[in-house]
C-alpha cells in the first residue's frame, strides 16, 4: 500500500503532512526481503521481535467510542415510533389489531427499541416525509436509499 508523507516535528508532536514522499506500507515477508542482508536471524529480530516490543508497549486505543453515539431526539422511542407505527397499523388492519400482527409489531419495535436504534428509524422517516413531499419524480429516484425504506409498510405514510 502507497502513501505520501513527511514526518517533522512541530514543537514536541510528531506530525504527518502530506508531500511528495512516496512511503510504503509492507507485509512481513517483504519487510524480511528489505533486511536480508543482515542475514535470517537479525532480519527476524528486527522485523518481528522488534516490531512486536514496540508494539506491546503502545497503549491500546480505538479511534471511535465502543458505545453508540446516536443522535438525540426526546422521545423517539416511546411517544413518536411506537405512535407512527400502531398508527399505519390499524389504518392497516383495523382497530383491534389483529393478534398475529400485534404480536409481531411488538416484536419488532422491542427490538430496535432495545437496541438503541429507534432514533435512526424516526430520521429515516422525516426524511422519507419530506423526500415525498418536497422532490420531484427524478429526485426521487436519486434518493433512492432513502425511497427504500418506503417499501417498509409500517413507515408507509
Amino acid at each position: 500500500m502507497k502513501f505520501t508523507g513527511e514526518l517533522s516535528w512541530q514543537g514536541r508532536d510528531l506530525k504527518m503532512r502530506m508531500s511528495r514522499l512516496p512511503l510504503f506500507l509492507r507485509t512481513t515477508e517483504e519487510m524480511l526481503k528489505e533486511f536480508a542482508y543482515l542475514g535470517s536471524e537479525k532480519a527476524e529480530e528486527v522485523v518481528i521481535t522488534n516490531t512486536n516490543r514496540i508494539a506491546d508497549m503502545c497503549e491500546k486505543i480505538s479511534p471511535v467510542r465502543p458505545a453508540k453515539c446516536p443522535p438525540v431526539i426526546e422521545n423517539s422511542d416511546t411517544r413518536c415510533l411506537r405512535d407512527i407505527c400502531y398508527n399505519k397499523a390499524h389504518k392497516m388492519y383495523g382497530d383491534p389489531l389483529p393478534e398475529i400482527v400485534q404480536e409481531r409489531l411488538d416484536r419488532e419495535l422491542n427490538s430496535i427499541i432495545s437496541n438503541g436504534y429507534a432514533v435512526m428509524y424516526i430520521i429515516a422517516q422525516k426524511l422519507v416525509w419530506k423526500s415525498t413531499k418536497t422532490a420531484t419524480w427524478s429526485d426521487r429516484v436519486d434518493r433512492s436509499e432513502v425511497l427504500s425504506l418506503r417499501q417498509c409498510p409500517v413507515l408507509r405514510r
